[in-house]
């Protein structure tokens, strides 16, 4: 079964005072199911089976397969409103705290319709940084106690794993996964994000950057923080490094 965190922030939004629209919202997430798409989506009209010309980019979403009178009638909402709520939903929102899509929420498409700040709902966990304190002070005691013989505490897969959650910087990471699609690399595993999350935890944010813009300009694959750390001098920025190659190539 899936699931969704519920970011408390949602009180602070303009969703919050559209009662209708709040609603349908939390009732579309809860309904929702993960869905990969590698290619743009295009977005069906509320009330028509035209498209309106607007599509989102390829990537994860909470898919919900049902016509919106099936939203409507799980949220409990009048049929006339739900369907005015729902077009709100679709529509770009000025106001909106987060510039994601225009600030729309959901929209319609082929078979239901996409929650868009699904994963991102998923992937949030306010928790995560107190965590990795917790597992990198257990490891500090770890090193310590093991001299006395007494057995290091245990630290659980989600502590482990928040440990390189935490420190990534997510526009750097963001890029990479950019970059990865637009070479149409395989995609990662489970496995194979967290070993290449846990390559730029070690990094400050800034550094994390200058290993996913070092890859981008060498058009690699993987990431390769160790030929940032090989070269201590190494301040080019991903700017730099296109105006270099183009002076060497002479078309500057």
């Amino acid at each position: 079964m899936a699931f969704v965190k519920l970011d408390t922030g949602i009180l602070d939004s303009t969703l919050w005072v559209d009662k209708d629209a709040r609603e349908i919202f939390i009732t579309g997430l809860l309904m929702a199911l993960p869905k990969t798409y590698d290619d743009h989506v295009q977005e069906i009209e509320i009330q028509d089976t035209k498209y309106t010309g607007y599509s989102v980019p390829a990537g994860d979403y909470g898919f919900i397969a049902a016509a919106s009178v099936g939203i409507i009638r799980r949220a409990g909402v009048d049929r006339e409103r739900g369907i005015k709520a729902i077009e709100r939903l679709a529509s770009p929102e000025v106001d909106s705290r987060s510039p994601d899509f225009d600030g729309r929420r959901m929209i319609r498409v082929d078979g239901g319709f996409l929650v868009l700040n699904f994963q991102k709902y998923r992937d949030k966990d306010h928790t995560a940084a107190a965590r990795a304190r917790r597992y990198r002070e257990r490891k500090r005691n770890a090193v310590t106690q093991r001299s006395n013989t007494v057995t290091p505490p245990r630290v659980t897969q989600a502590e482990a794993e928040a440990y390189t959650e935490a420190d990534i910087n997510r526009g750097a990471w963001d890029l990479y996964e950019i970059h990865r699609r637009e070479l149409k690399a395989k995609k990662l595993t489970d496995r194979g994000r967290r070993m290449a999350q846990k390559k730029l935890a070690s990094l400050s944010a800034d550094g994390q950057m200058t290993v996913v813009e070092l890859s981008i300009a060498n058009g690699w694959v993987g990431l390769f923080p160790e030929k940032l750390k090989s070269n201590g001098s190494h301040k080019e920025t991903f700017d730099d490094k296109l105006a270099r190659l183009d002076n060497k190539a002479g078309l500057s």
